[in-house]
């Protein structure tokens, strides 16, 4: 692992992107599964959704793995690991479609520490 980073791509269960009139051209069904496609065609390293099924948000109660929450009421992240300069490049060519979540990069530290 050489300079390696971690986008965290996170997509908030209000986030429909029917809002979106360039989405009605794009999405021919799950979001996360367009944005993994557009990581594959760009070359990156890997990609990977996440669905949260345990945890908290700002002031709500916590939640353990509730199968009672129906999956549009969950949260999820889609991580991408690359280099920092191709997620950067990632991130600027799809700007438009990302607009509207929220976005966290990591470094990731090497094993030898």
């Amino acid at each position: 692992m050489k300079n390696e980073y971690c986008l965290h791509i996170y997509l908030d269960p209000e986030f429909n992107p029917e809002k979106l009139t360039f989405w009605k051209k794009f999405v021919s069904g799950n979001f996360s599964r367009n944005i993994i496609k557009l990581a594959k065609s760009a070359g990156l390293k890997q990609a990977n959704t996440l669905v949260i099924t345990s945890g908290f948000i700002e002031n709500g109660e916590i939640s353990y793995n509730n199968k009672l929450i129906s999956s549009s009421e969950k949260r999820c992240c889609i991580e991408i690991i690359d280099s920092g300069e191709n997620l950067s490049e990632f991130l600027s060519s799809n700007k438009s479609i990302l607009k509207n979540c929220k976005t966290a990069l990591f470094k990731l530290i090497p094993e030898e520490i």
